[in-house]
């Protein structure tokens, strides 16, 4: 099936289609809002990066100010670990291809 990779920098989010990655082995589907911002449906959460510079600035919705990328990656990961495993999102096992 899908050869899903762990979410690790703003480079993979998807620009046009929606795609699906893992976080911390938790299948989300990514979704592209905009040119700035991505709706993550499982998570019922969005991703907005705030500054267009190099390093940007990236805020998670309802869930504090904005920071570096790595500081919203920990955001979304908290947030898919505190999702039930019933409710849409998926877990994988660990290891794989």
């Amino acid at each position: 099936m899908d050869d899903l990779i762990e979410l690790v920098s703003p480079e993979q989010l998807p620009e046009e289609t929606s795609t699906r990655f893992l976080l911390d082995g938790v299948i989300v589907a990514v979704e592209p809002e905009g040119g700035r911002s991505w709706w993550f449906p499982q998570l019922e959460v969005s991703l907005v990066q705030q500054e267009l510079s190099a390093a940007g600035s990236y805020a998670v919705s309802g869930h504090g100010p904005a920071g570096s990328f790595a500081e919203a990656l920990a955001v979304l990961r908290e947030v898919a670990q505190d999702q039930p495993r019933s409710g849409g999102s998926e877990r994988t096992s660990g290891g794989g291809s």
